[in-house]
């Protein structure tokens, strides 16, 4: 039987395929490295602001990052998060609003 993913398994995957450190990831995306620990381990999901920092620092997309996960799966079944498809085919528009929001664009 295969084993559910989660955010932070794929996040754990992505970061130690890319061969960067917590350190390195936690600085470069602005959090805590102990807040990436809960996040490797399950026990926290970042915002989304933190989702596309980590995005960017990975050089990733975000359906690698939430492909398989439950908790992302659940929220688009609730309705509280659009369709997973168009989460993943708005999600540069997103990203992009989100910056420009950022920057007082």
């Amino acid at each position: 039987m295969e084993q559910t993913k989660t955010f932070g398994d794929n996040l754990l995957r992505v970061r130690l395929a890319k061969n960067i450190t917590r350190e390195q990831l936690a600085t470069v995306v602005e959090i805590e490295p102990e807040k990436l620990i809960l996040m490797e381990k399950k026990m926290l999901y970042p915002t989304l602001e933190v989702l596309f920092k980590f995005v960017d620092a990975l050089n990733t997309n975000v359906g690698e990052l939430i492909q398989g996960d439950q908790i992302f799966e659940a929220l688009t079944k609730l309705g509280q998060m659009p369709g997973m498809a168009d989460l993943l085919s708005g999600v540069d528009r997103l990203k992009e609003k989100f910056k420009a929001g950022r920057t007082g664009v």
